[in-house]
């Protein structure tokens, strides 16, 4: 029976994508990721593990919270901090790790969580690029006690703004649900219009990330230009936008011929290590310095994708 209320709608396809009855929505993933220290009770100083090559709202907003954020180093083959990363930096200050799966490859969830539990450590999965996906026949979203997506600015579902805290655990579902009751400002706006296309676009999520995935499939097939490095991929990944990488010195010669030919390019995400003081993360800074981002999500038509594929290809280094 459908719910008359847009919200319930909305919770109940969520409950239905993600196989958990556990759900709160929130105004943005930051926010969710937020509220999910407070669920924890993780106090304001309370040092968070986060890997330093992802989105730097994260840190920010971990930063305003009152949170200390510590960068753990990537893998340069996985773009994700896997569980050495983190044993690295890790003391017994660390309260919480951001399981992020970087770029929307899944990381090293599954040594990560072994390792905190022995250690007494939160970790929140933060599923913000990742979601559509599936990994040892789980959903992305769902491979941690708590977990984190959004609907923001050009993720899986871009709405503009959004998110939600994905639960095992009823007790805690009504503990951030009494947070949030607290602050309106994390709440999701009550907007039938935004939960409703929230909703139709969580139904059309199985058949948006085929096509991404087949888009990755066509770049990952037809880049070949040994200018460029692609990475390994061990699992069909559902990139968020598909890595490849290029020399440093040679980066902004490329962008400014891609657009001479009418193409952006971007080139996220800038290693975290150079917004935090006494941080050294070298594979971080390395990707910041080299990645570029082909789009490859559901709406780039297949001549969009043919147009950047051959843009690559024939750019050459003429020193």
């Amino acid at each position: 029976m459908v719910s008359k209320r847009p919200e319930n709608n909305l919770k109940l396809a969520l409950h239905n994508y993600f196989e958990t009855p556990n759900c709160v929505l929130t105004r943005s993933g930051s926010t969710a990721i937020i509220l999910a220290m407070q669920v924890y009770d993780l106090t304001i100083g309370s040092e968070v593990i986060v890997p330093a090559s992802c989105c730097p709202i994260v840190m920010y907003a971990l930063q305003m919270a009152g949170y200390q954020v510590v960068l753990a180093d990537v893998d340069t083959a996985t773009l994700n901090s896997d569980v050495s990363h983190i044993k690295s930096v890790s003391t017994n200050q660390t309260r919480a790790i951001l399981a992020v799966h970087a770029y929307g490859r899944v990381g090293d969830i599954s040594n990560i969580l072994s390792f905190a539990a022995q250690a007494g450590i939160v970790v929140i999965e933060d599923a913000c690029l990742g979601y559509g996906g599936r990994f040892e026949g789980r959903p992305i979203g769902r491979l941690a006690d708590i977990s984190v997506i959004s609907f923001g600015y050009d993720k899986p579902i871009d709405f503009g703004m959004g998110g939600a805290l994905l639960l095992n655990d009823k007790r805690m579902r009504d503990k951030a649900e009494r947070l949030l009751k607290e602050n309106k400002f994390f709440q999701m706006p009550d907007s039938e219009h935004m939960l409703t296309s929230i909703t139709d676009a969580l139904m059309a999520l199985p058949l948006l990330t085929e096509q991404r995935i087949e888009n990755v499939k066509l770049v990952d097939a037809n880049v070949s230009n040994p200018l460029f490095s692609k990475l390994r991929m061990p699992y069909q990944v559902n990139y968020w936008r598909y890595p490849l990488f290029i020399e440093p010195c040679l980066r902004a010669r490329f962008i400014a011929y891609a657009k001479t030919r009418g193409q952006v390019f971007t080139c996220h995400f800038q290693s975290l290590g150079k917004l935090l003081t006494h941080s050294t993360v070298p594979n971080a800074d390395y990707i910041g310095e080299s990645i570029i981002n082909l789009f490859v999500k559901p709406t780039v038509s297949e001549s969009q994708l043919l147009k950047m594929i051959s843009i690559v290809n024939e750019f050459h280094d003429d020193t």
